[in-house]
């Protein structure tokens, strides 16, 4: 798995972070706060609007989907601002490493792996889990940690268009050989894929619905980061 590779390249939501339920929970809240029914489907209805819409500020197009779906009253500038008040205090409070995630990537790094993130997360996103989240502070410095960040906002085209990963190597004057990434959904893994990198799928039960594209596609597949820390600890530094 981690033979001849160089690079580590991490996703963040769903793979690093435990976050996946959480966006569906304030999806919940900006939907009833703009007058909108909660359903069953908010997070595979965001997840196929996001996957098909992905030029631009795909956050405020989705604000104004929902404007739009749910009939609201409300303008759009509202929408946005009342849905980033919702995101600053739950990613702030509620947002945490999956287990022993922070094990993993200390671990990697002390074997002398190059650790990268290439993430549809925005910089909004980012700066909070990195200078305002205890949860996340407490276990690991991001900045110090990472040798490369790439998010949403440093690309045109998000995920499952591969460009976050071509910039990415193109910045570190890697290889693809060289690299291999830790990916929980099928967006991901298909701009992986496509930049011809090696992707290990670690599991996230929110995107069961895509698990046999998922399974086809991935080069490696883990139920967690212990499995993960299991193989890496073999490694000589």
């Amino acid at each position: 798995m981690f033979k001849d590779k160089k690079v580590i390249i991490f996703d963040i939501d769903g793979t690093l972070l435990d976050t996946i339920g959480i966006w569906n929970e304030i999806d919940k809240e900006v939907i009833k706060a703009i007058g909108g029914e909660i359903h069953d489907n908010i997070g595979l209805e965001r997840d196929n609007f996001l996957a098909n819409n992905r030029v631009g500020n795909i956050y405020l197009n989705y604000d104004n989907y929902l404007k739009e779906r749910y009939n609201s009253k409300l303008e759009l500038d509202e929408i946005h601002e009342l849905r980033k008040k919702i995101c600053y205090e739950t990613l702030k409070t509620k947002v945490d490493f999956k287990e022993n995630a922070d094990k993993f990537i200390k671990i990697a790094k002390e074997k002398g792996f190059i650790l990268a993130i290439a993430s549809n997360t925005t910089n909004f996103d980012m700066n909070i889990y990195k200078n305002e989240n205890k949860n996340i502070i407490s276990k690991c410095n991001i900045d110090d940690t990472f040798d490369l960040i790439l998010l949403k906002d440093d690309v045109h085209n998000s995920k499952p268009d591969p460009e976050i990963y071509l910039k990415l190597l193109d910045e570190l004057n890697i290889n693809t050989k060289n690299c291999i990434t830790i990916e929980d959904s099928l967006s991901g893994i298909i701009a992986a894929k496509t930049a011809n990198i090696d992707v290990i799928n670690i599991y996230d039960k929110y995107s069961d619905n895509d698990r046999d594209e998922i399974n086809e596609l991935s080069d490696y597949k883990v139920k967690d980061f212990n499995e993960l820390i299991n193989i890496i600890e073999k490694i000589q530094s």
